[in-house]
């Protein structure tokens, strides 16, 4: 389990970095993350050698979605669920 808070700030930091696509020239590893930045740096790095520059692809983002986890064990016992549902009855007039 992850912290919702937390899970938004890794996605949105995921938003500002590319997956490298090919690597070309470049220092990068194929499906490597990295910074658009440090990205972009490296490709004109290549362009200027004369080298052929790395392309990439946006990395996919993660989902979330609500699971409800059940216990193995039964919340109450038998005899207690009884004696609650005997509590809830209306009282006799």
């Amino acid at each position: 389990m992850i912290d919702k808070f937390t899970f938004r700030q890794v996605n949105e930091n995921l938003k500002r970095c590319v997956k490298v696509k090919s690597s070309g020239d470049s220092k990068y590893e194929e499906g490597k993350i990295v910074s658009k930045e440090a990205f972009e740096e490296e490709r004109k790095r290549c362009e200027e050698e004369d080298k052929t520059p790395p392309t990439y692809t946006q990395p996919e983002l993660a989902t979330n979605e609500t699971q409800l986890l059940a216990s193995r064990r039964p919340l109450c016992s038998r005899r207690a669920s009884s004696a609650l549902r005997r509590s809830r009855r209306r009282p006799r007039c």
